[in-house]
């Protein structure tokens, strides 16, 4: 279920950049390839990084959740990805895919009872 909303999520975030890049320039046309690459890559990415928190913390006991399942990290990774903004396309692509993937984790670990620390 992370895998699908992953998918679907960058499938959307995709579009809207060809949208964006063909306001830009009119004679640009839809690339329906580059979108699959990107988001495959994407979806790809994201999976993995949202496996990060517990690869880092492992859930090998009730009290797992430490530094990598806070909501400071959970700060400063919402910060990479403004940061991440600035990047160059190849780079930006990366980076706001590794961060979202994490994010994912900690908002769906944000909803269970244990919820997420602070620190």
């Amino acid at each position: 279920c992370m895998l699908q909303q992953a998918f679907l999520l960058y499938t959307v975030l995709n579009v809207l950049k060809q949208a964006e890049a063909m306001q830009r320039s009119p004679y640009r046309r839809f690339d329906f390839g580059e979108l699959l690459r990107e988001t495959l890559f994407s979806t790809f990415v994201s999976s993995l990084t949202a496996m990060l928190p517990d690869l880092l913390e492992p859930a090998d006991h009730p009290n797992h959740r430490g530094f990598f399942h806070s909501k400071t990290v959970l700060g400063l990774a919402l910060l990479g990805l403004d940061k991440a903004q600035r990047l160059p396309p190849e780079q930006r692509l990366l980076a706001t895919t590794s961060l979202s993937g994490y994010l994912s984790h900690l908002a769906a670990d944000s909803q269970t009872p244990k919820g997420l620390r602070w620190i």
